[in-house]
């Protein structure tokens, strides 16, 4: 498809840990790019296994994050993460497609708010980001949907 063999992992965290070290080495493979804020401590072995990038004072700026990968010759990036790093993706308008799967599985919550799916921020009424549905696919039980930013159809 015209894409290298291996492709770069990043991972972006505000609050980089000793834990995280294990599992972003990649033996005989290019560095884990390790996005985090100038303020971040990072442990010695995240330092040592890892690409550290620092982008933003106080929290990770995922604009500038954004610039460094397309710097870098990223001009697609897939983004996995919680309802917070998507949130952050969406805040700076870089977010042009949503795979989301709904499976029969209810957790519930205990004694809390409930997540939503993105988290940490919250558009003005009249910047609610509108989306077109692109396709739907059953698998047995599960739905896959894959929707497009209206912002990005123009």
């Amino acid at each position: 498809l015209g894409k290298p063999e291996e492709l770069p992992y990043a991972v972006v965290t505000n609050h980089p840990e000793e834990r995280m070290a294990s599992s972003l080495v990649r033996e005989g493979r290019t560095k884990t790019i390790l996005a985090t804020h100038e303020g971040a401590q990072v442990p010695e072995t995240l330092a040592r296994s890892t690409e550290v990038v620092r982008c933003g004072e106080e929290k990770v700026d995922i604009g500038q994050f954004a610039s460094l990968l397309y710097a870098r010759g990223a001009r697609h990036v897939l983004v996995e993460g919680g309802p917070t790093l998507f949130a952050s993706f969406l805040e700076a308008r870089l977010i042009d497609e949503v795979f989301l799967t709904l499976a029969p599985k209810i957790f519930g919550n205990r004694g809390g708010e409930a997540l939503t799916m993105a988290e940490g921020f919250l558009f003005p009424p009249d910047e609610v980001s509108k989306w077109k549905l692109l396709s739907v696919r059953q698998e047995g039980d599960e739905l896959f949907l894959r929707y497009r930013n209206a912002e990005f159809l123009e």
